[in-house]
């Protein structure tokens, strides 16, 4: 989050996010993939939920997150590159 945000500013933005949040795990609850198979879109949906790691939101929160998560890193590519991304943001910090 933005750290120059006023708190009510970022209150808003977690408050419009939680129920998206709860829709995309209600989406994954017995899907693996957000369409019938990977796609571009769970890429991004992938990096959306990495932004959660810099709010108060917990992916434990959302098991169906949470899982479609720890399988977006069992990807090889998708693994590797995560890790390159969060060095580089951590180091940015």
């Amino acid at each position: 989050m933005d750290k120059t945000a006023p708190p009510e500013v970022k209150a808003y933005a977690l408050e419009r996010l939680r129920p998206k949040l709860a829709h995309a795990a209600a989406h994954l609850a017995n899907r693996r993939w957000l369409l019938d198979d990977y796609s571009i879109a769970d890429g991004y949906l992938f990096a959306v939920l990495n932004w959660t790691q810099v709010t108060p939101i917990r992916l434990a929160e959302y098991p169906d997150l949470a899982a479609f998560h720890a399988r977006m890193l069992e990807r090889p590519a998708v693994k590797r590159a995560f890790e390159e991304e969060r060095t580089l943001y951590l180091a940015e910090r």
